[in-house]
């Protein structure tokens, strides 16, 4: 990516390093707006969003424009952590609610793992792009 934006690697890194910011502070964001608008049009919101943000992600020219749309994307990636958490404390109580939370957060932990597997994968047959587009599909698929 240094070479595709004629830029610097600290550049490249400030995507990864602003996602992670912005997704922080969008989990304190989102949450009451759950609470006083409803969770099905926040995680609407919030798919919509990561969706649109992951297309703009793969369309980057700049290195800047990357940085912007990941900013965009963690935002909305925010949203939907937020709101299937608080689904299942909605929905259910005691041992029942330890047994998903702890299925949830082995996925939230297994993904880290088996993302740059799959996407070393990705990127041998398609372009870094594709991986944006990529996570725009699966946010199509989601809701359903």
């Amino acid at each position: 990516m240094v070479d595709i934006f004629s830029t610097t690697e600290s550049m490249v890194n400030l995507t990864l390093s602003s996602y992670f910011i912005t997704y922080a502070i969008g989990l304190l964001f989102w949450g009451p707006l759950s609470e006083k608008f409803g969770r099905k049009p926040i995680l609407l919101i919030g798919i919509g969003a990561y969706m649109l943000a992951s297309i703009a992600c793969a369309m980057a020219g700049s290195i800047e424009h990357l940085i912007g749309s990941r900013v965009l994307q963690a935002f909305a990636g925010s949203a939907i952590t937020v709101v299937s958490t608080a689904i299942v404390k909605d929905m259910f109580e005691g041992r029942e609610r330890e047994k998903i939370m702890a299925t949830i957060m082995s996925l939230v932990i297994i993904a880290p793992m088996v993302a740059p597997v799959l996407g070393a994968f990705l990127l041998k047959v398609a372009s870094w792009r594709m991986m944006f587009v990529t996570l725009a599909v699966f946010g199509a698929f989601a809701p359903s």
